[in-house]
């Protein structure tokens, strides 16, 4: 938000050293650029920038409370794109429509990726979000130049663009490298997956079978059935069951 308030078109005249908010209205003046296709394309691509930060807003990944700040500077970025009140008494104004629908998609699709975006999603948004805004950043001021050079106005790029340009950089940088781990996360995990069947079916024992109840209606003790439960090694009858063990046979065995 910093680099749209600094100037992006530094001017030899003082008035004409305009930020990308003044530098879009000073564009739509220009008689030529109602007759572009589609109308005011300089302009529409210079207040673009507002609306990619509103859905990037929406895109980040956060709590609830970050979500809550989120959703407040949305709003205050979509009121901060409408237009005048003359709005009402000249809707046909194109520059007034302009401001108006793209203050209202602002809203709706940063609120949009705010509630019901996916993580999965989220990823993808963060890198196509600051390449699209790349993009419209250097055409719209580019079309800007050319009609300073109509008015024959000597005019260079600012700071204002390029730091906006490394900012998006800098997001693209970052969703790239949270999108690739979020990669080699999901195929490690893939692999644990596919390998643990394998695993348990080599090294997990088999449970014990169900004891079987003696004629006397008492339960078989542990180690009777040949799995050990006791202290031993699993699979293996420790001491305590073999003791066990010889104790019942002798007590089934008939008196001499």
């Amino acid at each position: 938000m910093i680099s749209y308030l600094l100037p992006w078109l530094v001017a030899t005249s003082a008035p004409l050293t305009l930020n990308a908010y003044d530098l879009a209205e000073w564009v739509s003046l220009h008689p030529s650029q109602r007759h572009t296709s589609p109308p005011l394309m300089a302009t529409l691509l210079l207040r673009l920038q507002l609306l990619m930060l509103s859905v990037m807003l929406g895109a980040l990944p956060a709590n609830k409370p970050w979500k809550l700040a989120s959703a407040i500077l949305i709003v205050l970025l979509a009121i901060a794109q409408l237009p005048p009140l003359e709005f009402v008494l000249d809707p046909g104004n194109l520059n007034y429509r302009q401001q108006f629908g793209l203050a209202l998609a602002s809203l709706f699709f940063g609120m949009l990726f705010l509630r019901f975006l996916r993580p999965r999603l989220r990823s993808i948004a963060l890198i196509a979000l600051p390449m699209v805004g790349i993009v419209s950043a250097l055409m719209g001021m580019s079309r800007a130049l050319e009609v300073f050079a109509v008015l024959q106005v000597d005019g260079a790029t600012g700071l204002g663009m390029w730091l906006l340009i490394a900012s998006y950089l800098g997001c693209l940088a970052l969703a790239l490298l949270s999108y690739a781990r979020r990669l080699r996360a999901g195929s490690l995990d893939r692999l644990r997956r596919e390998s643990a069947p394998v695993y348990i079916a080599r090294y997990r024992p088999h449970p014990p079978a169900p004891s079987p109840t003696s004629k006397r209606g008492g339960v078989e003790p542990p180690g009777s059935n040949g799995f050990c439960v006791g202290g031993g090694k699993v699979g293996r009858v420790s001491t305590a069951c073999d003791a066990a063990s010889r104790k019942e046979k002798r007590r089934r065995m008939p008196p001499s």
